[in-house]
């Protein structure tokens, strides 16, 4: 680097984002592969039990699976409802069934392509944001000329 410049060159700050990043999916890599390689016998955090079943359930109420029902259930469903009666049987069997924990295997493939998703967003929003400043940066010094 020049020791006349004020400012680092865009491709300096490109490369130590870069490098940034690949440390961090290093991390992500080892925390993964512990998770993964885990003994049977142990189990993984309660606290990672209960974000996978939370992602999970929100990706099945993002899901269209709606069901087509007859007009006649949907209207004693409405009733119910305005009654105060629960709305369906389903949902006091479902609050009653145990809650159910994961293999240590099955957290790690969830953990493994949800920070996988995570990480591949955040890289192309700093990269780009890198590129887009550097652009801003040279058309600003290129009108002050």
């Amino acid at each position: 680097m020049p020791t006349a410049t004020r400012f680092p060159s865009a491709l300096v700050i490109l490369i130590t984002v870069a490098l940034g990043m690949a440390f961090l999916l290093i991390i992500i890599t080892i925390f993964v592969m512990r998770l993964y390689n885990k003994p049977k016998l142990s189990s993984a955090p309660n606290w990672m039990h209960s974000f996978v079943r939370k992602s999970r359930n929100l990706k099945l109420k993002l899901k269209c699976t709606a069901r087509r029902r007859n007009l006649v259930q949907q209207d004693q469903d409405i009733e119910n409802v305005e009654h105060g009666q629960p709305k369906d049987e389903i949902d006091n069997v479902e609050k009653s069934s145990p809650i159910k924990l994961y293999r240590n295997k099955e957290i790690a493939e969830f953990f493994d392509y949800f920070l996988f998703v995570v990480y591949t967003v955040l890289y192309i929003l700093a990269i780009s944001s890198i590129l887009i400043l550097a652009k801003i940066v040279y058309d600003y010094q290129t009108s002050r000329k």
